[in-house]
């Protein structure tokens, strides 16, 4: 059987372009980072601890279930769930809110350490959740440039995920629970949504100037434009 060629797999994608995918995945990456913490809070204020687990786990769940529909299921959609549901079982057991928001933290140094980890074996995390966003060629996505720019990426969340932690746990030492949700809110959605706008940045910007594929990239945005000059006239 004979392998599509490169410059054809690139052609068949969509374009490369920071504005599309961020366009394309920001809103739904907000809505999963935000919309179990509001559950969460709307819950917790209206009768109590369990509601606002039970809302939380819910809505967790409800989203996970939403990405497998439209097959986007990769390690981080399974990742989030597991803990989705660690965390109710958790809550529910100990009736604790301390115990409950005292997961996130942990959770937060396990990530950076999956996300570092994973640049050490040169299978970066962030990677695996860039092909939910971009339909990478199967060359592209085994190249040395894809563990480059995203082993980095994989490196800056890492970071991020360790610093987020240490904030969680001195909120969760006041034991006030709306601090807790107001730091942990604010550590979590303006960062993420940055970290997103660079990630997707930083991403096609490593791409269109390696020296591996950005000459064909160019290339194939070449050929788009003359071919959409060619139909407009």
């Amino acid at each position: 059987m004979t392998e599509t060629p490169i410059d054809d797999q690139f052609a068949g994608a969509p374009p490369i372009s920071v504005t599309r995918i961020l366009r394309e995945s920001g809103p739904r990456l907000v809505r999963d980072s935000l919309g179990p913490v509001l559950a969460f809070y709307i819950g917790f204020k209206l009768v109590g601890l369990l509601l606002g687990i039970a809302l939380g786990s819910v809505v967790g769940i409800g989203l996970y279930l939403h990405e497998t529909r439209r097959g986007r299921t990769g390690v981080l959609a399974r990742l989030s769930l597991g803990f989705v549901l660690l965390q109710a079982a958790v809550g529910f057991i100990s009736r604790s809110a301390t115990i409950y928001f005292l997961q996130p933290v942990i959770l937060d140094v396990a990530l950076a350490s999956i996300f570092v980890g994973s640049v050490a074996i040169s299978r970066p995390v962030i990677g695996a959740s860039a092909k939910d966003t971009y339909p990478f060629p199967p060359q592209v996505a085994g190249s040395a440039t894809f563990r480059r720019v995203f082993g980095r990426l994989s490196l800056v969340w890492g970071v991020y995920f360790l610093l987020r932690a240490g904030v969680r746990l001195v909120a969760l030492r006041t034991g006030h629970i709306d601090t807790i949700l107001v730091v942990n809110t604010v550590s979590d959605f303006p960062f993420v949504i940055g970290l997103i706008a660079y990630s997707t940045w930083y991403g096609v910007y490593g791409f269109k100037n390696s020296r591996e594929w950005g000459p064909m990239i160019a290339m194939v945005e070449t050929e788009r434009a003359a071919l959409a000059e060619t139909t407009e006239n």
